[in-house]
């Protein structure tokens, strides 16, 4: 099994970007522009004071990171929020998910911070970015899978209600990126195929005491 990790540094070395930009992803809008965000994600007033904190963290730290959005589609409120308050939508017209798997990874390896607002839970983008050595932020209820990594230095999580959204997002731009990258531990292919062992061997068990079990019952009879 290819490990992220070995598939990350066969990548192309040339960015998709040449700039510095933290990167929103998720699963999107629905056809009929019915927003995925939660409510307290919605408010236009919350994202303009993003960009605006950005811009600050910008001028304090002599940077020009800019914000980029994986989620967005033409016509839809949400796009056009993004748009009014300066938030670049990248997705390519036309295109499901916008990139290709190697673009994709590429955009997540060169983010400053990538985050999410929810969907799609459980993703495996967060894994893949910090693979990468790219720090992540995302709401709590997300991420399921990754509670237990809560306390990792470069995972920045934020209330459900999003009340400090902008300050872990800050946060996480201020750590800066990861010197090396940072594979979970769980997450890479040796252990998850050393994980699937455990799980057929314990199923094959199950499965044998209940035969032996019909099997006892039907000599019985």
């Amino acid at each position: 099994m290819l490990d992220i990790l070995e598939y990350v540094m066969s990548l192309p070395k040339k960015p998709v970007f040449n700039d510095d930009y933290i990167l929103l992803w998720g699963r999107g809008l629905k056809k009929d522009c019915t927003p995925l965000f939660p409510a307290s994600l919605q408010k236009k007033q919350l994202w303009k004071k993003l960009v605006a904190t950005v811009r600050s963290f910008n001028k304090k730290h002599d940077r020009s990171v800019k914000i980029r959005s994986l989620v967005c589609r033409d016509g839809c409120a949400m796009t056009e929020i993004f748009k009014e308050v300066g938030i670049e939508c990248i997705n390519k017209p036309g295109e499901k998910s916008g990139w290709n798997q190697a673009e994709f990874m590429s955009l997540l390896k060169n983010a400053q911070l990538v985050f999410g607002y929810g969907i799609s839970m459980d993703s495996p983008t967060p894994i893949d970015a910090l693979s990468c050595g790219t720090p992540v932020a995302f709401p709590d209820f997300q991420h399921q899978l990754l509670k237990e990594y809560r306390a990792h230095p470069y995972i920045h999580i934020f209330e459900d209600d999003s009340s400090n959204f902008i300050a872990r997002i800050i946060e996480g731009l201020t750590k800066g990126r990861a010197k090396n990258n940072q594979p979970l531990s769980h997450f890479h292919g040796e252990a998850i195929v050393a994980t699937w062992k455990e799980v057929l061997q314990s199923t094959r068990q199950h499965c044998d005491q209940h035969y032996q079990l019909v099997e006892e019952k039907r000599k019985r009879r």
